[in-house]
């Protein structure tokens, strides 16, 4: 299991590498509309900010689901001490 978690490690580590080198070369600016005006952004600085929302958002489910999981087995009578 151990191992397997490395190698998928590795992989999206591969793959972060990959996505932010094929954006690098781009000079394009992608455009964003926001509260009526529009943000030119270049692709780069969209995949970081993906990156880190996706990763935020991966944090924030699994403390919420540690904290039902902990509710629930406070809750539990066969968890009781």
């Amino acid at each position: 299991m151990v191992l397997l978690g490395v190698i998928l490690v590795l992989l999206a580590a591969a793959a972060g590498v990959v996505l932010v080198a094929g954006t690098a070369q781009l000079t394009d600016s992608v455009d964003i509309d926001v509260l009526g005006g529009t943000l030119a952004i270049p692709p780069l600085t969209l995949l970081i900010t993906g990156m880190i929302v996706i990763g935020l958002a991966g944090f924030a489910t699994d403390r919420l689901i540690v904290a039902l999981n902990n509710r629930v087995l406070r809750w539990s009578p066969q968890h009781r001490g």
